[in-house]
């Protein structure tokens, strides 16, 4: 198990540097839930189950918890990508290898240990690696359920977020996501009953941005409950050749006629 050794001054330049990224990369990014759950994570540590379909996955975690919401936050990973990228490591990245015997009990561990004080946030990808976006239903592994199971605080709690990346009317694609409502564990529940119940909170919120996503294509405005968080922008001669080029084959049709 590879632990985090998160650095602060950097985890702050990373997220604004990521946010940058985001900005370049996609028309915008909306979210759902965030003020309720920047009131649940100083309630208690939170422990944070999503949906895994892209690569950007980790990052928007980094950016919406200590960029936007300025909140301590973990992300658990393999331990070959902390090898590969350590930098992850200082914006609280910790690594399970994966073939190691019991070392997925030690990350369990170490990140119940995390769930210990308001405004941490662990966050997890419990289907343990990239699934395409359609399939259903989601399979979480029983490691997230565990890590609540152990957390150092009672107050620990679960959130489940959902992510989607939609392509519309725009050149780029939209970032959808929504957090849903804390859950505590279920009285007597085994952990495999504990990650069914996780999956299918994901699973809802995947059906919330459907619908939104719908609702925007059908009204040409999104639902008030998905507003912007990160607007996208276009670079200044990306822009001025855009236009360019349509003020030219404007003239030529004009010519043509």
């Amino acid at each position: 198990m590879v632990p985090a050794h998160k650095s602060r001054w950097f985890e702050r330049w990373f997220a604004g540097s990521v946010r940058g990224r985001l900005s370049r990369q996609f028309e915008a990014v909306r979210v759902q839930g965030l003020d309720a759950f920047r009131a649940a994570a100083a309630e208690g540590p939170l422990l944070v189950v999503c949906n895994h379909s892209a690569w950007w996955d980790s990052l928007l975690a980094i950016v919406l918890v200590t960029g936007e919401l300025k909140l301590d936050g973990y992300a658990l990973m393999e331990a070959r990508n902390l090898r590969r990228f350590p930098f992850l490591g200082r914006v609280g990245g910790f690594g399970v290898e994966r073939g190691v015997p019991d070392d997925g009990a030690r990350a369990i561990t170490y990140g119940a240990g995390l769930l210990d004080r308001p405004g941490r946030v662990v966050w997890v990808f419990p289907e343990g690696r990239e699934v395409p976006f359609h399939r259903r239903p989601l399979v979480f592994k029983r490691g997230a359920a565990a890590m609540l199971e152990q957390a150092a605080s009672p107050a620990a709690r679960c959130v489940p977020v959902s992510v989607a990346y939609v392509f519309g009317a725009e050149e780029r694609p939209t970032v959808w996501m929504s957090f849903g409502a804390p859950q505590t564990r279920t009285a007597g529940a085994d952990a495999e009953h504990e990650a069914e119940r996780q999956a299918q909170a994901v699973e809802a919120g995947l059906a919330r941005i459907a619908a939104a996503v719908e609702v925007r294509v059908d009204t040409g405005s999104a639902p008030a409950d998905f507003p912007v968080v990160i607007a996208g922008t276009q670079s200044r001669f990306g822009a001025l050749a855009t236009a360019l080029l349509a003020r030219m084959t404007r003239f030529k049709a004009l010519d043509a006629k």
